[in-house]
């Protein structure tokens, strides 16, 4: 008959354990919906006021404003200086280096030149 005590107390402090971690585990749980809702609810919130800050107006593809720090375009190489002067001339080929650069035609670019 102890052997059958022991049995059963081994397994009511086991069932208690388990029992604890499972009330462990949801109260986590709880706590990491309860941070997932409020961070979004911040996200949310930074959203709609960026968005008031911002204006209604729709953006095109160009923006308007002027920077001032570092935003001149490049100066183009000299093939592709040479390239586009063909371009702009209708020109069958230019040379560049010592290569000759043949332009065939293309029905959404114009003139698409490559080296012959």
């Amino acid at each position: 008959m102890k052997h059958n005590n022991r049995s059963s107390s081994k397994s009511r402090s086991q069932k208690q354990k388990r029992s604890q971690q499972h009330k462990r585990r949801s109260q986590q749980h709880k706590r990491r919906s309860q941070q997932h809702k409020r961070r979004s609810q911040q996200h949310k919130r930074r959203s709609q006021q960026q968005k008031r800050s911002s204006g209604s107006r729709k953006r095109s593809g160009k923006s308007n404003s002027t920077k001032s720090s570092g935003s001149k375009k490049r100066k183009h190489n000299e093939y592709f200086q040479k390239m586009l002067h063909a371009k702009k001339n209708n020109l069958n080929s230019f040379e560049y280096k010592g290569n000759q650069y043949v332009g065939k035609q293309h029905k959404h670019l114009g003139m698409v030149y490559s080296k012959n």
